[in-house]
């Protein structure tokens, strides 16, 4: 009569090992084998391959499926981070990307919330730049400044927020410069050319200096990029803001959505921008004046990452108020009542 042994058997433990093996090299080994640019892809998608390498497109002709489906095999090949070497992006957007993209940017998902931290600071979230940012920040952070005027510290977190509209970037000027002639962003093309936005060419309803908080501390995190830098690196060198987080993106470039036929979308990046009257350039990301590292979460506030090495969707949930727990934000608050102390 046979007794059953306790234990794994042998067959098990080899198959075990023989998983273990297979995962740690295709992990460390096929996963980080060095980047292969794609051939250029022929017929009559040589010209239009051509406009994306060098970065010459300025439309889209109508799009096939046929190629529709080249533009996917192109992000198969993960060419999304490097056309033209580190500086450029490339991202293919699905129809569903793009109907949610342009939710986002007609402002039609919550992206802003505003809550009091005692009798003396406003705490404001915005996860995304839709094209209306600005005089919808305008009105709710003014409001509460009309309702409860001891409030004199604006705390504005930009953690998460990976930009959106160069239109509601760009509106952010009525609300930070005090002068017309100030600088907003130096934009950059192919070959040189220079284009100077100041705040007297923005279009917006908002008077010049509209925001009027004395003092602003500014929250940023490794996923505060593109528009968000442009604001938190203006209200630093034009109004005295100081940073609290960790360095921000580094994100120096405009991108520009082609829409295709069917409904999907490419995005490819056409401009750089330096920031303000200093021309200061965001790459490398901008560092805070205080350093914290970011509490222990699942995600970047305001950002989710999937579908590909560098693909980013951003949550549009208005988070709340987490002082207990939020180390930043505890040095945001202590940050802003020390300057509030200090002017009394």
């Amino acid at each position: 009569m046979k007794t059953r042994r306790d234990g794994i058997s042998p067959l098990i433990l080899i198959i075990l090992v023989v998983w273990v093996v297979v995962s740690v090299y295709t992990i460390v080994f096929k996963n980080s084998a060095p980047f292969k640019e794609p051939e250029s892809p022929k017929g009559k998608f040589e010209e239009l391959w051509e406009l994306i390498v060098t970065n010459s497109l300025t439309e889209i002709p109508d799009t096939s499926e046929e190629q529709a489906a080249c533009f996917r095999r192109i992000m198969d090949f993960g060419l999304h981070h490097c056309l033209r070497g580190e500086d450029s992006f490339i991202f293919y957007l699905t129809a569903v990307e793009m109907a949610f993209l342009h939710r986002q940017l007609d402002g039609n998902i919550e992206y802003l919330a505003v809550e009091p931290i005692g009798d003396d600071i406003l705490y404001a979230k915005v996860n995304f730049f839709p094209h209306t940012v600005a005089d919808d920040f305008f009105a709710k952070v003014i409001g509460y400044r009309d309702s409860f005027p001891k409030r004199e510290a604006l705390i504005l977190d930009l953690r998460g927020n990976m930009g959106g509209s160069f239109v509601g970037t760009k509106a952010w000027a009525h609300l930070i410069l005090r002068n017309p002639e100030d600088v907003v962003t130096t934009t950059i093309v192919r070959g040189g050319v220079e284009n100077i936005i100041r705040a007297r060419d923005v279009v917006s309803d908002l008077p010049i200096g509209a925001l009027d908080y004395s003092i602003i501390v500014v929250l940023t995190g490794a996923f505060t990029a593109s528009g968000s830098e442009v604001v938190a690196q203006l209200l630093r060198d034009e109004r005295g803001a100081l940073l609290v987080g960790e360095p921000t993106f580094g994100k120096d470039k405009i991108q520009t959505v082609f829409p295709l036929s069917n409904g999907d979308g490419l995005v490819l990046s056409t401009e750089r921008y330096v920031v303000g009257n200093r021309r200061v350039s965001v790459k490398g990301g901008i560092p805070p004046d205080y350093y914290v590292v970011a509490p222990p979460r699942a995600f970047p506030a305001g950002a989710v990452l999937g579908m590909g090495a560098f693909r980013m969707i951003r949550l549009s949930r208005a988070e709340t108020v987490d002082l207990e727990n939020d180390t930043q934000l505890q040095k945001a608050v202590e940050v802003a009542r020390h300057r509030l102390e200090s002017v009394k």
